[in-house]
Formats: C-alpha cells, structure tokens, sequence
C-alpha cells in the first residue's frame, strides 16, 4: 500500500512532538492513500507560509520560486 503525507517540509523520520494537538483525529502523522488529497494539503501549507512570510515583509514572487520549485 502507497500512503502519502502532505507537506512542505522535507523529512526522513516522523517526529509525532512537531505534530499538532487539535488536529480532526487528535495529533498525529496524517497519511492518504489520494495522492490528489495530499498535495493539496502541501498547497495549503505553502499558501500559508507564504501568508506568513509576506506578513513579515518577504518579496512574494522570490518565495514563490523557491517553495514550488520544491514541490
């Protein structure tokens, strides 16, 4: 079976502590069998990067390069 983990962060072991506690299920690591499901998860979480950035003060179309071309 192929489970897939949207993100926008690469990492080589899962670390349940970075998880969040109020999550739909309760914390934890999220997996899909949908690949179309967890990229747009990954989406969401580079939209609200780059919301956070910009609120910062960084150049949208600079970030915008270096996120999706990491996807």
């Amino acid at each position: 079976m192929i489970l897939y983990h949207g993100t926008n962060q690469n990492f080589c072991e899962i670390d349940l502590m970075k998880s969040k506690p109020n999550k739909d299920f309760g914390q934890g690591f999220y997996l899909s069998r949908e690949y179309a499901q967890a990229m747009e998860m990954a989406k969401t979480k580079v939209a609200q990067l780059m919301q956070w950035l910009r609120a910062k003060g960084f150049c949208k179309e600079l970030l915008t390069k270096q996120i999706y071309n990491k996807l």
